[in-house]
């Protein structure tokens, strides 16, 4: 599982790990997993419970459009190493029809049926399973037809000559080769199945969980995105708390107040946010000394956090990110994990802050209202008048807004 997690440093540099953090996951999955006496249930309670811990620690430090790839992989290997999914089937999936040519084929037999998709489905064919499927298709074109112009055909009933006959990765790997547009529902299909529903579900980083999980001497890193300022989760936080946060922002001259935060933290205590740190790329090497002298020292103050936050730079330091904890404020997938994480955005305090009846259900057609805005980035500015990001400021806002205006009521009304 390591070098699966090792390898998502090729798909981006800020996702380097390493081989000391993923131990410390495995020493914690060992005292975390449910006691058996009998070994082999023991030692299957501590892979699943691995195999969880790591999944959430390194898909809490993911953007979003590669959290699918990293579980997928994850599920793929894990059947490959069961057998479930063969090696010649694996090859199918990431290659389909690409390496053919239309013109050395057998011509397609529908009009209806794409280039690309007949290639596909060719290909295909060298799976045992699937051999007879090109004869199939132009034998029985109506039928095929009928599911390729399923709205869904990842969840509608398969032609009879596979219909129930296909495990979940065949299932897979027939949407990929006709209705490609499909594929990713699928695989997500695939993983619940594989790895259980907890693995499907996408949900934004724990930024508390993650605080704590930390040590003096383990920074926070956040990876920016557009429209992705953790800095309000990090002042709600630990105005909750009640941490002493120092905050500075990276830029010319800044090294030297930054470099006093961190020793008074160190010292002392509270949190200190650095922004923007990839505007100061050489001060983050002599982050990573600083800390790798305070680990040898015994009078640093346990309650101190320092966190980063910083857009994906391919020359910020490798050691810095291998000892870290990185963490992305993506808003996560999904309108039930949209509002989950827009509630989490909201202390107690905010919640009880204003005694009337309107109060709550109006904060809740906000937060339902921002999740809707949020899943509708992916369309770009199209309903809007310009491309906007509505992020976590503008719900803030809104909220605020609200608690203004009800304040202001006749409190006869």
């Amino acid at each position: 599982m390591y070098f699966l997690i090792a390898e998502m440093a090729l798909v981006d540099h800020m996702y380097q790990t390493s081989l000391a953090q993923f131990l410390s996951l495995f020493d914690q999955s060992i005292n975390t997993a449910a006691q058996s006496p009998i070994t082999s249930k023991r030692i299957q309670a501590i892979i699943d419970n691995l195999t969880w811990i790591a999944f959430r620690f390194v898909s809490k430090g993911l953007f979003n459009t590669h959290k699918l790839l990293f579980v997928l992989q994850l599920a793929l290997k894990i059947d490959m190493k069961k057998g479930i999914v063969s090696g010649n089937e694996f090859s199918a999936f990431v290659k389909g029809g690409a390496a053919l040519d239309i013109t050395q084929v057998k011509a397609r037999p529908f009009a209806w049926l794409p280039d690309a998709a007949w290639l596909n489905v060719v290909a295909l064919s060298s799976v045992s399973i699937f051999t007879a499927l090109p004869q199939q298709i132009a034998s029985s074109g109506e039928v095929w037809r009928k599911w390729y112009d399923e709205e869904e055909p990842e969840k509608a009933d398969l032609p009879a000559e596979y219909q129930g006959k296909l495990n979940m990765f065949q299932k897979m790997l027939l949407v990929r080769a006709l209705r490609e547009d499909r594929a990713m529902l699928a695989a997500m299909d695939y993983i619940v199945e594989s790895l259980g529903e907890r693995f499907g579900e996408s949900s934004a980083a724990d930024l508390e969980e993650s605080i704590d999980q930390a040590g003096p001497t383990t920074p926070l890193v956040f990876l920016l995105s557009l429209g992705s300022d953790p800095s309000s989760i990090i002042d709600t936080l630990a105005k909750k708390r009640k941490i002493d946060l120092k905050y500075i922002s990276m830029g010319q001259g800044q090294e030297v107040h930054a470099r006093r935060l961190i020793g008074v933290g160190l010292k002392n205590g509270g949190w200190v946010q650095i922004s923007n740190s990839h505007l100061g790329l050489k001060f983050m090497s002599e982050i990573e000394t600083i800390l790798m002298a305070a680990r040898e020292e015994e009078n640093i103050n346990q309650n101190f956090r320092l966190i980063l936050t910083t857009e994906p730079h391919e020359k910020f330091p490798i050691g810095l990110l291998q000892m870290s904890i990185k963490l992305t404020n993506e808003p996560p997938t999904g309108c039930r994990a949209g509002l989950r994480r827009s509630y989490q955005l909201l202390t107690q305090d905010t919640l009880e802050a204003v005694d009337k009846p309107q109060w709550l259900p109006l904060v809740y057609v906000i937060a339902f209202i921002h999740t809707t805005v949020q899943e509708r980035r992916k369309y770009g500015p199209l309903g809007f008048c310009i491309p906007y990001e509505f992020g976590t400021p503008d719900f803030s806002s809104s909220i605020q807004f609200l608690q203004t205006y009800l304040y202001s009521l006749d409190p006869r009304k």
